[in-house]
């Protein structure tokens, strides 16, 4: 029942632009903007806009909306095309639309989008949301502030409670409790119908809110200081944009319907924009507090330094690498998430890279027995690069590690012999060998295991290999992996033709790369971070074609970080 409940609930509006109150397609220098954005508050935690003309010249789009559209039992040229104008903006609008606590955490959310043809906009959103209707239901009309919502209503509470409880024998939800009929009129979805717009609620008071918004300028987000600031810095002529409230989007994530805690970064603004078989996505970052901002400049007004034009520590990584990630100085931007003075649950909770990055240097630590903070993040203050490659031999949990790393300081010397003294003090032996007449050094411990006879097998656990090449120090979780790092079998990363298409789009000088090969490490990060199962449902359409996965960051500059995303996608038959 809950499927179609959610279906039943959305809402769709046609809104007037002057029965809203006002000329909001222009800001006060007469400098357009984005128009679905007048209606959604400062506080919205997620906003998304994009042109339609964008499926036309995306095939991975138009894909995503269609198989969206299929699950409505909608056809996109039959049912949409006709009346659909020259923009989508979704959002989400508020963490609990309601703010009651006695019905749980009820976020807001919101599809707005421009119409060319009233007549046939109306037609479409009466006769769906009559399709849509449950027994015990009727269409309501209500007028509010010049516009007229539409709503399923309860009519007859007797056939609604039947249905329920019918829906709720026959399904399977994993015990996860309907809504009882006594709320499903105040939870059904509503509309509003005129002539410009078409709007798309979860409640009517979502819309009741829109309307507002668009009415009063100064509760709308066109009017917030950071969006205008890091909308500003970005490109606007690309087919689509985004807005994040870093801080609101953490608490939605985390299903609360309130801010927890300040997270370190305030706001991100994203710009979308076609790129051959791919798009790239520019980023503007706006830190909630100076002292977390991602470079270490005193001047706002002056670029940040560690800037790089190339990585030799790249050339090391293998070909097969599914992540990779290349940069300078790694203590400078660790230091600030893993050495906090705040371990509290609720930081960790409110603050994701935090999060992230503390679970995966633990896996460090608890495999080779160190402190990562202590024991090797204060000397790579260098070049650096880090891959992780797929195991054929075991199962998605797992993978191989490399980690290449400068050695030319005094620092990075001693503390890498000290890792040798580490390792001994842990029980394990420090056996020297040549590989590819390379002179490695192995990390080795003894092991017993009982074969069939009932007698004890002696084996040789390799837990590390490390090895001096030129002025690089590089660390393997194992042989095989160091020997494809000396190219036994292997060629460069850098040689890779899907690397280099990857990072083409990605402007020099910059601060590193992340390179991700999703259909190679898409297993391993599922099982890493298993939020990620969850954000990929209603991506899966965009999802599924995606190749590849690069990330740089060019620093900050008068306090807004600016960064870029390219998602190379496979190549159309």
């Amino acid at each position: 029942m809950k499927q179609r409940l959610v279906s039943a609930l959305v809402a769709i509006a046609l809104f007037l632009l002057t029965g809203c109150g006002g000329n909001f397609l222009s800001d006060d220098s007469g400098k357009a903007t984005s128009q679905g954005v007048t209606f959604i508050s400062k506080q919205a935690p997620l906003v998304v806009s994009f042109l339609t003309s964008w499926t036309q010249s995306q095939p991975q789009v138009e894909k995503a909306l269609k198989v969206f559209l299929g699950k409505q039992n909608l056809d996109y040229k039959k049912d949409i095309q006709p009346w659909l104008g020259s923009e989508i903006t979704l959002a989400v609008t508020d963490l609990d639309f309601d703010h009651e606590a006695g019905n749980g955490v009820q976020p807001g959310y919101l599809l707005i989008a421009t119409t060319k043809d009233e007549a046939k906009s109306r037609q479409f959103l009466q006769t769906w949301l009559a399709q849509k209707l449950i027994t015990g239901t009727e269409l309501a009309f209500a007028p509010y502030k010049g516009t007229q919502l539409i709503y399923p209503q309860v009519v007859n509470p007797e056939n609604l409670v039947d249905a329920a409880r019918s829906d709720d024998v026959g399904s399977n939800n994993g015990g996860e409790r309907n809504p009882a009929p006594s709320n499903l009129a105040s939870t059904f979805a509503s509309t509003v119908v005129s002539g410009r717009f078409v709007l798309i609620a979860n409640h009517p008071q979502v819309l009741r809110q829109a309307i507002n918004n668009a009415q009063a300028v100064d509760l709308s987000l066109a009017n917030s200081p950071s969006y205008q600031q890091t909308r500003g810095s970005l490109d606007q002529s690309g087919l689509g944009w985004g807005f994040i409230n870093l801080p609101a989007v953490t608490a939605w994530l985390g299903k609360h319907g309130e801010l927890t805690q300040e997270p370190p970064f305030a706001s991100l603004a994203i710009a979308l924009s076609p790129q051959n078989q791919g798009l790239v996505a520019k980023t503007a970052l706006i830190t909630g507090n100076p002292e977390t901002s991602l470079d270490n400049n005193p001047d706002p007004q002056v670029q940040s330094p560690n800037l790089i034009s190339t990585n030799p520590a790249t050339d090391y990584l293998p070909a097969s690498s599914g992540l990779a990630i290349s940069g300078t100085n790694l203590q400078s931007f660790l230091a600030k998430y893993i050495t906090t003075t705040d371990e509290s649950a609720e930081f960790r909770e409110s603050n994701l890279l935090a999060t992230g990055l503390g679970s995966l240097l633990e896996k460090v630590d608890q495999e080779l027995q160190i402190d990562f903070s202590q024991d090797i993040l204060p000397w790579l203050t260098g070049d650096y690069a880090l891959g992780w490659l797929p195991s054929q031999d075991s199962g998605a949990n797992s993978g191989n590690w490399l980690f290449v790393t400068d050695r030319t300081s005094p620092q990075a010397q001693t503390a890498i012999a000290h890792l040798d003294q580490l390792a001994m003090k842990q029980g394990f032996s420090i056996t020297p060998l040549k590989l590819a007449e390379q002179p490695v050094t192995l990390w080795t411990q003894l092991q017993t295991e009982t074969n069939k006879q009932g007698l004890k097998d002696v084996d040789t656990l390799v837990r590390g290999v490390h090895a001096q090449v030129g002025n690089y120090e590089i660390f393997a979780s194992d042989i095989g992996v160091m020997g494809a790092a000396l190219g036994v079998g292997s060629q460069p990363l850098t040689k890779n033709k899907q690397f280099q298409e990857a990072i083409a789009p990605l402007a020099i000088p910059n601060q590193g790369y992340i390179y991700l090969d999703w259909p190679t490490a898409r297993p391993w990060l599922e099982s890493q971070f298993p939020l990620l199962r969850f954000l990929e449902v209603p991506l899966e359409p965009f999802l599924v074609n995606l190749e590849t996965l690069s990330f740089t960051n060019y620093g900050a500059k008068a306090g807004i970080t600016s960064s870029e995303l390219f998602f190379n996608f496979q190549k159309s038959e």
